[in-house]
């Protein structure tokens, strides 16, 4: 994953999304990333995303579809926020996905982590004011 990149969102009343860094303002985080790799087999990939809060707690509504995964090297459980499946070509492909919670965000710094196969594909971090 290349082109890592995440944000506070809010809509606006003419439906259109705005991105923001103010936590209030923020209704859901989204984090977007470019999936393009020529050496990957094609086919179904799902993606994991894993967003820490500033408490250095993973955020996780089971409800919501979050859930546990094994890391490949390691063997070590971890707790992912949000998965996407893609139907993968071979070519670029620009994947956006969407945090909402029922509470308010807290301000601090975010980590978002991304796996695939239980493998680290990278992260990022971002900070809610």
């Amino acid at each position: 994953a290349t082109g890592i990149s995440a944000t506070g969102t809010f809509g606006k009343k003419s439906g259109k999304e705005k991105d923001t860094n103010n936590a209030k303002k923020t209704e859901r985080l989204k984090v977007s990333f470019n999936a393009g790799s020529t050496t990957a087999e094609p086919g179904q990939k799902t993606f994991l995303c894993r967003i820490i809060g500033p408490g250095g707690t993973t955020l996780a509504i089971q409800s919501q579809g979050s859930g546990i995964f094994q890391m490949a090297e390691s063997g070590d459980d971890k707790q992912y926020s949000m998965k996407k499946s893609i139907d993968f070509k071979q070519e670029d492909a620009t994947v956006t996905m969407y945090w909402e919670q029922n509470t308010p965000f807290d301000a601090g710094t975010y980590t978002v982590e991304l796996y695939q196969d239980g493998y680290s594909l990278g992260t990022t971090t971002f900070e809610l004011k």
